[in-house]
């Protein structure tokens, strides 16, 4: 059944329609934050697609944005790992708990791998934004 059924994942889109990734044709990859969107899954496994429907080829998966922090809690500071799509300027931002905005730093793409932060930060919990272009991630971090 599984080499000659297809696969495929339907997306809710962010305009409300509906777009479907073959399962068979290549792995999708994402990161979740929520598995609802507007009161309605954004994620089923559908085994047949509506005539005319719009099948994602691997845009997605191409445009991948992850941002990862290392290490969580610190001590003195931390940093960002990415895996990004684009060659643009990353910008953090870190906010305190009130929502107070403590720092802002742009990096090129160059400069990601030898980036250091937190080094300023008094012990507490902060929210790091990362944005890149369209892209943007936010991150709870702790100091110790």
């Amino acid at each position: 059944m599984f080499t000659t059924t297809n696969f495929y994942l339907r997306i809710l889109q962010p305009d409300g329609t509906y777009g479907y990734h073959d399962l068979k044709a290549s792995p999708y990859q994402f990161s979740i934050t929520a598995d609802v969107f507007n009161n309605t899954t954004q994620f089923a496994l559908v085994f047949d697609v509506p005539a005319g429907a719009t099948i994602l080829k691997n845009a997605i998966t191409e445009s991948t944005f992850k941002v990862t922090m290392s290490p969580n809690p610190f001590d003195k500071s931390f940093s960002l790992q990415f895996q990004y799509p684009i060659k643009d300027d990353v910008t953090v931002t870190i906010f305190d708990v009130l929502g107070k905005k403590l720092s802002r730093e742009t990096i090129t793409i160059d400069e990601l791998e030898n980036t250091i932060f937190g080094t300023g930060l008094a012990s507490g919990v902060y929210q790091a934004v990362i944005t890149q272009g369209e892209n943007k991630e936010t991150i709870k971090i702790i100091k110790n």
